[in-house]
């Protein structure tokens, strides 16, 4: 299982606490590579003529996870899980205030699957 997290030794709350202290999983670190696919990412939101500038304005702040998850899985070759509900109505005519993580992991070649889905494929069972 990998993770992916920034530190800020001013900032730390309780997880970050415990992904330091406890977590023995892979932690992947922002690199070149995820910055780049980051700025790619940034780019398709702004000249795609599906979304409206705010859905850029949103998603270009440094601070939203959302396109760096999105830009690290697709670096990584890992699936993004998220309970976020695809745009089913995307399109030019009518374009979206804002970006959805499924639609632009499908435009991005990520795997993208919900949390149900991925108790699914893990067999979990209560």
């Amino acid at each position: 299982m990998s993770w992916l997290y920034e530190t800020d030794e001013d900032m730390k709350d309780a997880l970050q606490k415990w992904i330091e202290d406890e977590f023995k999983g892979e932690i992947i670190k922002k690199d070149q590579a995820i910055v780049n696919i980051w700025a790619e990412i940034i780019n398709h939101v702004e000249t795609s003529a599906c979304y409206k500038r705010r859905a850029f304005i949103e998603w270009a702040d440094e601070d939203v996870a959302d396109p760096w998850i999105i830009a690290t899985a697709k670096v990584n070759k890992l699936t993004v899980v998220t309970n976020e509900q695809k745009n089913i109505g995307l399109n030019k005519v009518n374009p979206s205030k804002s970006a959805k993580i499924p639609n632009i992991c499908e435009d991005f070649d990520v795997r993208c699957i919900t949390l149900r889905e991925m108790l699914r494929e893990l067999e979990f069972r209560l």
